[in-house]
């Protein structure tokens, strides 16, 4: 009986630990909690900063920032390609932003379609191709699913993670790739890069083009072409014996 109360007491002791925070450094935790149906949200005042927005993308649909005092590039197929102080865009950890045309049966994901964009989502991702599970968010005041693959680049583990939301017809993707197991790992700035992502992804504005305006873009559809633009430096993928980024 001694032991059995002793046992219990260690339990508890070990419970209120966890309650605390103490079982798992907070500073190696990515921001947001669950709601009471089990969707992660992510308020902007715990995120990093951004810095000023840049010109409209995305044939004037899209107003985008990056944290600062992050760089930025161009690179074929993507929106715009962001990258922590002191790194380049040439490898992980970066943020890449892309767009292409939307076929969900819905025209913009709310919080009321969410779980229905998370089953198109999830049919266009099969779970063996998934390092973490499709999972619904709403990031600031905005909807998105999040997913997490593995990868690989120049022979290193990479995981990608994706941020999608549909808007106004358009499927937007902030893709995180980072060296594999990182993606919860603080920067020097104090945050970590899953965080970096949050933002972003929170300080995206959509809307429509005016009658008047160029729909046109020479910005998207942008998913498809090759992150380096005319440089050589992808992975080669086996199953289709086409350059890529990454063997899935």
């Amino acid at each position: 009986m001694k032991r059995f109360a002793g046992s219990l007491t260690l339990l508890l002791a070990a419970t209120l630990y966890c309650l605390s925070g103490g079982c798992s450094g907070k500073g190696e935790e990515e921001n947001g909690d669950s709601d009471d149906v089990g969707m992660k949200v992510v308020e902007t005042k715990d995120l990093p900063k951004l810095g000023d927005p840049f010109p409209l993308l995305d044939g004037k649909r899209l107003t985008i920032a990056k944290p600062e005092k992050w760089g930025d590039t161009r690179r074929d197929g993507y929106l715009t390609v962001f990258y922590p102080p002191g790194d380049n865009a040439m490898g992980p950890p970066r943020l890449l932003v892309s767009v292409e045309a939307g076929d969900a049966k819905f025209d913009t994901v709310t919080k009321e379609n969410l779980e229905e964009f998370v089953v198109y989502v999830e049919s266009q991702n099969p779970e063996k191709t998934l390092r973490e599970s499709v999972l619904p968010m709403i990031i600031g005041d905005t909807p998105f699913a999040r997913f997490v693959k593995r990868g690989s680049f120049k022979g290193m583990g990479v995981d990608r993670q994706f941020l999608q939301t549909l808007q106004n017809g358009r499927l937007y993707t902030v893709e995180l790739q980072v060296t594999a197991d990182t993606l919860k790992k603080n920067t020097k700035e104090g945050y970590n890069l899953r965080d970096a992502a949050y933002a972003v992804a929170a300080g995206m504005e959509y809307q429509k083009p005016s009658g008047g305006d160029d729909t046109s873009s020479d910005d998207g559809p942008s998913k498809g072409g090759g992150l380096f633009g005319d440089d050589q430096d992808e992975e080669t993928d086996d199953s289709s014996g086409k350059k890529g980024l990454f063997d899935e």
